[in-house]
């Protein structure tokens, strides 16, 4: 989980008792806020249980397979992990919704309804 948009978006489900679903890179020792939202989430995805170069690569594929639509927090540069996930998004034909980022606009004052839960329970949007 990295932190900003996914700790956002992890603490609306938090707040509304929606479920939650963890994705993590690899196993290592959580900050308390991380804590928090993996003792709530419903399933905790660890990618490796070591740090690994392609931990995040191989977490943000595993989001992406196991999504029906992709929330992007994005600011535009074509390069990088947020980059290569609306790329691997696109080749799997996901519905993206995105969401501007830049430093004068942070997703923190981005307005927004609560995320909706789908008949099947698991899908945020």
């Amino acid at each position: 989980m990295a932190q900003g948009a996914d700790q956002i978006f992890s603490e609306v489900a938090y707040e509304k008792n929606l479920p939650l679903i963890c994705a993590w890179p690899y196993k290592r020792k959580l900050h308390p806020v991380e804590q928090k939202y993996h003792d709530y989430a419903e399933v905790n995805y660890i990618a490796f249980q070591k740090y690994q170069r392609s931990c995040y690569s191989t977490r943000d594929k595993w989001m992406v397979d196991n999504c029906d639509i992709v929330l992007a927090v994005w600011g535009g540069n074509p390069v990088g992990g947020t980059f290569d996930t609306i790329e691997y998004a696109k080749s799997k034909y996901k519905k993206i919704i995105f969401f501007p980022w830049n430093e004068d606009f942070p997703i923190a004052h981005i307005p927004m309804d609560p995320p909706q839960v789908t008949p099947d329970g698991l899908t945020l949007y």
